[in-house]
This record gives structure tokens, C-alpha cells and sequence, in this order.
């Protein structure tokens, strides 16, 4: 992988090679192939990430025309002081991605709001990887861009709001609007 990288014109160290490559089996293992532009959309995203306060460890979502909308979500929280301890909680929405943000928010004690949504298909095919690109008002007026991919819309969606609500974090902002009084 790392001369396929090479090839494309990336120059990665070696952490940032194994970092990559670790979601890259992710998406293996989910898909057939992997295309140039899925290793392009790991990269970028790769560059993008800013120190991760929260990770997602899990997801699962349930949602049918008969069925609320429902998402379990496990964060692990990062940095000196927590261990890599485990969070889990559920929430409820208008559809999955509404509820796994929503579990996100209560989670991670934020309450961001949606204020843009795009989907693409980053490479061909029915198993093609989608990218997810927010923007989130944490409660100031200032947009927040996060970005996520994933075989998974939902997923790719979980993971775009996460890397928003991490950035919210890097810049300093948290504790401003609590999700729990």
C-alpha cells in the first residue's frame, strides 16, 4: 500500500502509513476492491484529523417503516486522563443518522446543530465508499466542518459529526451548551 501511495503522490511517513492502513483494511474487509480514490479519501482524511478527544468504537442502528428510528453508539474517550474509557448510550430521531448524532451529542455532552449535509460516492460501484462532509453550530454561529467515510453511509455519517465535534473540542469551545443539565 505505501508504494501505491507513493504512486499517487503522497508523501506519508511511516506512522501516517500504518494509520492508514488500518482503516484501509476496515474498508477491505467491506468491499471487493479498494480503488485509487478510496485510498485519495483515506489520505485526505487522514490530513484533516485533527487530536481526537472522542473515537467511535461502535454502531448499530435499527430503522424501518414500522420501526423508530433507533442508534446505540460506544465513543471511546481519548487524552492523559481517560484510559480509553467506553461510552455507550442510544437515541432516538427522525431517521439513523438523526439518532446516531443525537447519541453523539448526548454522549459527548454537545448539542450541535446540522446545518449542512453532503453525501458522495467516492468510487464506483454498489460497494463504493461514501464521504460525508457536515457543518455544525455548536451554539455560537460558527460553523464546524467535519468529514467521514466509510462503505456505510451512516457510519460515514457518525464518523463526519464525530471529527466536527472534535474539532469543536481542539478549538477550545467545549462545555458550552451541555446536552444533560
Amino acid at each position: 500500500m505505501a508504494a501505491r501511495l507513493k504512486h499517487l503522490g503522497f508523501k506519508m511517513t511511516e506512522g501516517d502509513v500504518n494509520a492508514i492502513f488500518a482503516r484501509f483494511k476496515e474498508i477491505g474487509d467491506k468491499k471487493k476492491f479498494v480503488y485509487d480514490d478510496d485510498l485519495t479519501a483515506l489520505v485526505e482524511g487522514h490530513i484533516t484529523e485533527v487530536p481526537e478527544t472522542w473515537s467511535l468504537d461502535y454502531l448499530s442502528v435499527s430503522s424501518g417503516s414500522q420501526t423508530v428510528p433507533t442508534a446505540t453508539v460506544r465513543l471511546k474517550k481519548t487524552g492523559a486522563k481517560s484510559n480509553g474509557e467506553l461510552h455507550q448510550d442510544a437515541g432516538i430521531g427522525d431517521g439513523p443518522v438523526d439518532a446516531a448524532l443525537k447519541a453523539i451529542d448526548r454522549l459527548t455532552r454537545t448539542r450541535g446543530r446540522l446545518m449542512d449535509y453532503s453525501l458522495r460516492a467516492v468510487s464506483q460501484g454498489k460497494d463504493a465508499l461514501g464521504e460525508v462532509t457536515v457543518k455544525v453550530d455548536f451554539g455560537d454561529g460558527e460553523l464546524v466542518t467535519g468529514k467521514g467515510a466509510s462503505t456505510d453511509v451512516i457510519e460515514a455519517s457518525a464518523r463526519a459529526y464525530l471529527n466536527a465535534v472534535n474539532r469543536f473540542f481542539c478549538n477550545g469551545k467545549q462545555g458550552l451548551k451541555p446536552a444533560h443539565p
